[in-house]
């Protein structure tokens, strides 16, 4: 499998609502940290660290249902 046909398979295997929630939220928190990225005076701390805050429990989020799908896909596989 390559990894563009393993991303496809990641976003397909995602429930809808988690990727509901990952466009929603995980997407704005991405886009102002890279934001505050490039401009230093344009986000500040606070603000960079809830998007970080939020960024990374929709990873963790996405994480947990894959692996969750994964491991029960090898316990119905004989």
């Amino acid at each position: 499998m390559t990894s563009k046909e393993a991303y496809g398979w990641e976003w397909r295997a995602l429930p809808g609502w988690a990727k509901t929630i990952s466009l929603l939220v995980g997407g704005p928190a991405f886009a102002v940290l890279v934001w505050g990225a490039f401009d230093e005076d344009a986000v500040g701390g606070a603000t960079k660290t809830i998007c970080f805050v939020l960024f990374a429990a929709v990873a963790l989020m996405q994480v947990y249902w894959l692996s969750k799908i994964i491991g029960d896909a090898k316990r119905r596989r004989p």
